[in-house]
């Protein structure tokens, strides 16, 4: 949840030739101040001209808790814009 002014200062005391790496889940919740940094720079990383286009990693396995768990499918839905399913779920005892 780093917002905009913090990522910007952060850069900025930085050398230039220094190298960053960022860890972090882009579909986390949004700061309250401006800026998704992290998801920003992940869908820059995704346009098929993006100087970042080779600098984004992203990790599937989930070590929470399973697959078939009602939180994972819930979110699953939930970031892929499938109401449907999301209604079903919630549904479910």
């Amino acid at each position: 949840m780093v917002d905009l002014p913090l990522m910007a200062k952060l850069f900025d005391a930085l050398p230039e030739h220094a190298r960053i790496i960022l860890l972090g889940d882009r579909d986390q919740l949004a700061s309250v101040a401006p800026g998704s940094v992290l998801a920003d720079l992940a869908d820059a990383a995704a346009a098929p001209k993006s100087r970042l286009r080779n600098a984004l990693f992203v990790l599937t396995k989930n070590y929470r808790f399973g697959n078939e768990n009602a939180i994972y499918r819930l979110s699953s839905a939930v970031r892929t814009g499938d109401a449907n399913s999301a209604l079903e779920i919630l549904g479910q005892r």
